[in-house]
């Protein structure tokens, strides 16, 4: 059984109203969206900002409500309970605005204990001495507040925070995104220790694909709140075939600064998702578009992966 079942799962957020206060023009963030998490596994979602990375991380965690689709956790649906809360929980991508600068460390990884009446006084202090061990931080550190920290401290304090109630699912919301490149490693190693000590299953959001093919076991690429190629990371690294999949590979900065990269197919911007294009969602991008592309695509079986283009679901080149 998968941890963690993401079905046909759509999300429309209302931005224009009728003189009746009724929703007359929706955006849509995530369009249909599909995927499924293994236990123990790291499932990675990346895009471009806008393509519905972060709406999908709210979705699972409850801060928002789909508008369709379904998501179950241990073959169950999700419910807004708070048993699900302490068994989900979320990092976000800024520990700046994630944390409350009114508190002290220590108060803000001992809420969740609090919130949910587990332990006496002491017991949830050694549960907050002992996971602020687990993320490289010292016993001095409760006293601070987040304005005396560095980012990457901030940064642990969040780790701890929601680690503390001990859950199964991660989902870290673009964790790195925020701090220097250095301390990006020092969080990433961080992360997958943590993993094994806790046997944590992670649901990863980022843009960054090099992040990926080093953290992850499996990807999702969207865009435009679709998903365009799914599978084994190594698979999908290695010989992408959405061309949108290969303009995002394309566009990672090479370390050797003798080789420029050239991106031939990420040119111009996103767009709207209030305005999407008609037919395939990166028809509007893509160098390979021809007329069955005015059509949108489903997902087509290539191996042990799905992608969303038609130069595959009709035997194309």
């Amino acid at each position: 059984m998968r941890m963690l079942e993401v079905r046909n799962l759509t999300k429309r957020f209302p931005v224009e109203d009728s003189i009746f206060g009724k929703p007359t023009r929706f955006l849509t963030a995530v369009d249909d969206v599909s995927f499924g998490v293994e236990r123990g596994a790291v499932f990675s979602l990346v895009g471009e900002s806008g393509s519905g990375k972060s709406t999908i991380a709210r979705l699972i965690c409850g801060a928002y409500k789909a508008t369709s689709g379904e998501i179950l956790y241990m073959g169950k649906p999700i419910g807004r309970t708070k048993e699900d809360y302490r068994n989900i929980q979320m990092i976000f991508q800024d520990p700046d605005a994630s944390l409350n600068p009114r508190k002290n460390v220590f108060a803000i990884i001992e809420e969740g204990l609090r919130i949910h009446k587990l332990g006496s006084s002491k017991e949830r202090r050694e549960k907050v001495m002992g996971i602020l061990e687990s993320v490289g931080l010292d016993r001095l550190t409760v006293k601070k507040f987040p304005h005396e920290l560095s980012g990457g401290q901030k940064q642990r304090v969040s780790v701890a925070r929601s680690l503390i109630l001990q859950p199964e699912l991660l989902v870290l919301d673009e964790p790195t995104s925020a701090l220097d490149v250095s301390v990006q490693a020092q969080t990433l190693n961080l992360l997958g220790d943590l993993q094994k000590e806790f046997s944590l299953t992670y649901v990863f959001i980022t843009h960054d694909l090099k992040i990926v093919s080093q953290f992850s076991d499996y990807v999702g690429v969207l865009y435009l709140g679709n998903i365009m190629e799914i599978g084994p990371v190594d698979e999908i690294i290695d010989n992408p075939l959405h061309p949108y999949t290969q303009g995002l590979l394309e566009s990672v900065p090479q370390p050797d600064p003798s080789k420029k990269a050239m991106n031939e197919i990420l040119k111009g911007e996103i767009p709207s998702p209030l305005n999407p294009p008609k037919g395939c969602p990166f028809i509007t991008r893509c160098p390979k578009a021809y007329e069955p592309c005015t059509e949108k695509p489903g997902l087509t079986v290539v191996g042990d992966r799905l992608v969303r283009c038609h130069l595959y679901d009709t035997g194309g080149n």
